[in-house]
């Protein structure tokens, strides 16, 4: 049982192999004192006196050899010694490449960390009443702006234009921030619950689709009252001409060719299978001049149209010379 990294007796509380031990790790130092593995405090002997002083702390352990007395004089020691090994020769230090101090262009006096052209608003007035600097600062605040956001530089056309070409998305974001604020506060449309949905389950789901259907079947059922079942009772509640004849007789004659749109329909009508729905190609009885406008049932008065177009029409006069729908 020994470190992986380093080969030392330290294990973990079970017994097993650590991977770092607090001889070669910083941080599982820090730890085994707070756990009490490890001392936190070392008697220690100054280098430079010879009296012994308390070390308190994993780094003052590890790194300190003076005590608080001789410390400040063996650091000053330490510094001047440098200084002659650099005076002499001895000691080569790499040059530091500095950035030269950056300059006001209007005083010359020395820029701080935040300013980039001018020392101060003086310096800045003076500039733009001669007119070296321009009153639109667009151009030379453009890192600023790119690196603060949106609002970061001084007044100038570049946030007006911004905002004219971004107040869509930001209108748009904004109706999503508050659709999504709002959704909490909806309740579910079957049984009221403040759940934030539309339809919180399945049994809500399905109840709304019969519920659905139910209103379709009853709208359907008070049309057919008002309207009538079939062309017989149209004709009596409207007052007009009935004749009784096949709708074949009409589709021959026209030969099943659509009389609105000229395309030809089918021979019979056909359903969907997946819905019930019915085929717009479907051969239908149109009247030229519309039954609720005084129009008559007689052959004369009906022609061949398909499902679609029939009930583009409705009740109108189109077609009333059997002219193509434009």
């Amino acid at each position: 049982m020994a470190c992986l990294r380093c080969g030392s007796g330290w294990t973990t509380r079970k017994g097993k192999d650590m991977v770092s031990c607090p001889e070669c790790c910083k941080q599982q130092r820090c730890k085994a004192r707070k756990q009490g593995r490890l001392p936190t405090s070392e008697i220690k002997t100054c280098e430079r006196c010879g009296q012994q002083f308390d070390a308190v702390g994993g780094n003052a352990i590890l790194l300190s050899r003076h005590c608080a007395t001789c410390k400040p004089l063996a650091r000053s020691e330490y510094l001047a010694k440098r200084k002659a090994e650099i005076a002499t020769g001895q000691r080569n230090v790499k040059p530091q490449n500095k950035r030269p101090a950056r300059e006001c262009v209007r005083c010359g006096k020395k820029l701080k960390k935040d300013q980039s052209k001018f020392c101060g608003n003086e310096c800045f007035a003076e500039a733009r009443k001669d007119g070296s600097q321009p009153w639109d600062r667009t151009n030379q605040l453009e890192s600023v702006w790119h690196r603060g956001g949106l609002w970061a530089s001084a007044p100038s056309r570049k946030p007006v234009r911004e905002i004219l070409t971004s107040f869509q998305s930001f209108m748009r974001s904004l109706n999503r921030m508050y659709r999504k604020a709002t959704e909490s506060l909806r309740p579910c449309k079957v049984c009221g619950c403040p759940c934030g949905k539309r339809l919180c389950s399945d049994e809500c789901r399905q109840a709304n689709a019969d519920k659905a259907a139910a209103n379709e079947r009853a709208a359907r059922k008070r049309y057919r009252k008002t309207a009538g079942k079939h062309f017989k009772q149209r004709a009596k509640r409207y007052g007009v001409e009935y004749v009784r004849f096949p709708k074949t007789l009409v589709f021959e004659r026209d030969n099943y060719i659509c009389q609105l749109c000229k395309t030809p329909v089918l021979e019979a009508a056909r359903y969907r299978k997946s819905d019930g729905k019915i085929h717009m190609k479907s051969p239908t009885i149109d009247h030229i001049i519309p039954m609720s406008k005084g129009g008559p049932h007689t052959p004369d008065n009906c022609q061949t149209a398909c499902f679609g177009c029939n009930s583009k029409k409705g009740s109108r006069r189109i077609g009333q010379l059997r002219l193509a729908l434009r």
